[in-house]
């Protein structure tokens, strides 16, 4: 067993780098982030200091690898809060995958729902490359296309593309990042996707991130087969065709299905009214909790109390199986909800 000489980590696969270093999958984006990229907007030219959950996600992406070297994770989806530097994370990524693929014709895309989100993202990925001297010698920007080429390798390229853009029949996707995954509503969009994930599924090691500020959403993959479970406002409009079941979230309720291939999928949940010392004890044990494990929101108060919501997401993976457990909490009415997801492999 070799370790990387980075994190310390055990790995099976690691580059050897120049001066005889290890570095695994995993330190190998998490240092370019760090070591390469710059923030942008109002912190333009600061340093790219990863948040502990960013990086760990990263390294849970990157560095969870099969026994052939490739990702275990194709399909992540990732939901923010506004104002977490949501498109400054999605303009990273987009640099990151581009600048570190190995051999020729990587093609990387950020996918929106409007040009003019599409433009935010390239718009922050170019900043990053200028304020870099090495980034700049090595790639080329081209505003007018919204796309980025590496010199030593013109096959390879990021594009930032949106779904009331022109037509994309001609994509070959190596990795793409699609922003604000909750406004994914429209024909266009709906199209833009399936074009998009029916041609990733022709790479090698293939990867989607969703990225998204509002709702409670988990997709997974096996096979050709995509299910993806939302928990959202009754307000936010979602689309029918394909559903495969619908509940208010009322009382408790526990459902099982089985999909396509023999996966199944199973779910529980339940609305807890609470006494409200009862509430504020397990608020403050689930603010406790979330900083050690899982991710954590803490939404603003809304007036009539002095602490808000809170929202608490944690994924448990195995070889044949994933879990998944939510626990949102309603300072005004002190309830809970509290939701747990089981996707399983034949």
């Amino acid at each position: 067993m070799r370790f990387c000489s980075f994190c310390d980590e055990p790995t099976e696969w690691a580059e050897l780098l120049t001066d005889e270093r290890l570095r695994c999958a995993a330190c190998k984006i998490t240092r370019f982030f760090e070591r390469e990229l710059t923030l942008t907007g109002d912190y333009a030219g600061q340093p790219f200091v990863l948040m502990p959950w960013v990086r760990e996600v990263i390294r849970d992406i990157f560095g969870t690898l099969d026994d052939d070297g490739t990702r275990v994770y194709r399909d992540v989806y990732l939901e923010m809060p506004n104002g977490s530097s949501k498109t400054t994370i999605c303009a990273g990524f987009v640099v990151a995958l581009l600048a570190t693929a190995q051999g020729t014709g990587t093609e990387v895309y950020s996918a929106a729902t409007t040009k003019e989100q599409a433009s935010i993202v390239f718009r922050a990925a170019a900043q990053m490359i200028g304020a870099n001297a090495r980034l700049s010698s090595r790639m080329l920007v081209t505003p007018s296309t919204k796309t980025i080429v590496r010199r030593d390798d013109p096959t390879s390229f990021y594009k930032a593309i949106s779904a009331d853009g022109f037509a994309h029949d001609g994509l070959a996707p190596s990795f793409v990042v699609r922003d604000e995954l909750h406004r994914w509503r429209t024909f266009r969009a709906l199209e833009l996707n399936e074009v998009l994930e029916r041609k990733i599924m022709k790479r090698k090691n293939p990867l989607i991130i969703d990225i998204t500020s509002a709702g409670h959403i988990v997709t997974w993959r096996y096979a050709r087969f995509t299910l993806a479970e939302v928990a959202a406002s009754a307000r936010h409009p979602l689309p029918e065709r394909r559903r495969l079941m619908s509940y208010r979230l009322r009382g408790q309720r526990t459902e099982r299905i089985m999909c396509q291939g023999g996966a199944c999928y199973q779910m529980s949940f339940q609305l807890e009214p609470a006494e409200p010392e009862v509430f504020w004890n397990f608020q403050q044990e689930l603010a406790r909790d979330g900083l050690s494990q899982g991710m954590l929101h803490r939404f603003d108060s809304s007036g009539r109390m002095a602490l808000g919501a809170l929202s608490y997401i944690n994924v448990e993976t195995r070889a044949r199986h994933m879990l998944v457990q939510a626990f949102h909490t309603f300072p005004d009415d002190y309830a809970i909800v509290k939701s747990q997801s089981l996707f399983e492999l034949p």
